[in-house]
């Protein structure tokens, strides 16, 4: 999907606000996605500090941490990721960096939590990557088809819509199978390791009396002395 085919202008804006709040918080999206691309594209008046702290920390009233400007190595984690494998994504970022500089820092520390998952997933192997890929992708186009449906209905949007939920759903089943693959397969190792160890013990436990002669006259002879005859 073209972000070139969603909007221009202002719209992209308030296309990439939503997109951005929809990977920050699903249960904040629909409450203030539609404030939020108001007032990034200068249609809101300001509003004053001591009003300012009065409201709820959401995408668009952020805490002053949530301020603060991402790292430079989270940025580029961010930027290597969407890079790479969102491209629809990239489109919106170069819109917020260039006309909401804050919305954009908030849009990469957002991102950043995606691309922390990908490279976790990348040290679980391949498969595991792919997967975790998935589902960020699914997610992504998921989420820029909500903001296109929030700025105008379409029935071609809500087929693909419907598409993407379903994508996602699938996407998010073959990694829960995956990883449950993978605990079985934990599972099936430490009970070996554990009848291992007591097949040991119970090889400890058989001669116990013998080795335990054995070690003290080994003990003995590191002293220079002999055993007794008892012994």
């Amino acid at each position: 999907m073209k972000v070139d085919q969603v909007a221009h202008g202002s719209s992209a804006l308030v296309i990439a606000s939503v997109l951005i709040a929809a990977f920050w918080s699903s249960a904040t999206l629909a409450a203030d996605s539609s404030e939020f691309g108001l007032r990034l594209v200068g249609q809101t008046n300001s509003q004053s500090d001591a009003d300012q702290n009065k409201r709820p920390r959401t995408i668009a009233n952020p805490s002053a941490d949530e301020r603060k400007r991402p790292g430079k190595d989270v940025e580029q984690n961010v930027l290597d990721m969407v890079d790479k494998h969102l491209p629809e994504v990239k489109t919106l970022l170069d819109q917020l960096r260039k006309r909401a500089p804050k919305q954009y820092d908030m849009a990469i520390r957002s991102l950043a939590r995606s691309a922390r998952r990908l490279q976790t997933a990348e040290k679980r192997g391949e498969e595991a990557f792919q997967l975790e890929l998935q589902i960020i992708k699914a997610q992504s186009s998921l989420n820029l088809l909500i903001a296109k449906l929030k700025l105008r209905d379409s029935e071609s949007d809500r087929e693909a819509l419907a598409a993407a939920t379903e994508n996602l759903a699938e996407a998010e089943l073959a990694k829960m199978k995956h990883d449950l693959a993978t605990l079985k397969s934990r599972i099936k190792r430490m009970q070996q390791q554990v009848s291992e160890a007591e097949a040991r013990i119970k090889t400890r436990e058989s001669d116990f009396a013998a080795m335990l002669k054995k070690n003290l006259e080994l003990n003995l002879r590191k002293t220079g002395r002999k055993p007794n005859v008892s012994q």
